[in-house]
């Protein structure tokens, strides 16, 4: 099931996105920069794989209702745009830019967390 592949990749983009969060409070940028970079790339081969996936006719959380699954897939085609801005706004150096991407992607991925939990719970019968 699609649902078990992705979610053995969460707690690393999890770990990643804390991470790079932590790092950037701190004030460390080159840390930083190495942390988001990887925290990038994990997501757009996570994505790539689902969007594959699905497209191969794979279902996502297919004991969720639909409109969860509608909004889950809603929220996470945001992501890789947003991942792409942020990428563009940090390697220029343009802070005033980049932080608030910054600050709507962490809202955006705390949102696809939010639904693919609850997918999750649902299949599992948690919900």
């Amino acid at each position: 099931m699609l649902l078990y592949i992705v979610e053995s990749a969460v707690p690393l983009l999890v770990g990643l996105l804390v991470w790079a969060i932590v790092v950037a409070y701190r004030k460390d940028g080159g840390k930083h920069r190495k942390v988001a970079m990887m925290h990038a790339i994990a997501t757009w081969l996570s994505t790539v794989i689902v969007v594959t996936l699905v497209r191969a006719g794979f279902r996502m959380g297919e004991h969720a209702p639909a409109w969860i699954q509608d909004l889950h897939w809603n929220i996470i085609m945001w992501i890789p745009p947003l991942l792409l801005m942020l990428a563009l706004s940090g390697l220029s150096r343009k802070k005033n830019i980049h932080l608030p991407i910054a600050a709507i992607y962490v809202v955006v991925w705390l949102a696809a967390l939010t639904t693919g939990g609850m997918m999750f719970s649902m299949h599992k019968g948690w919900l």
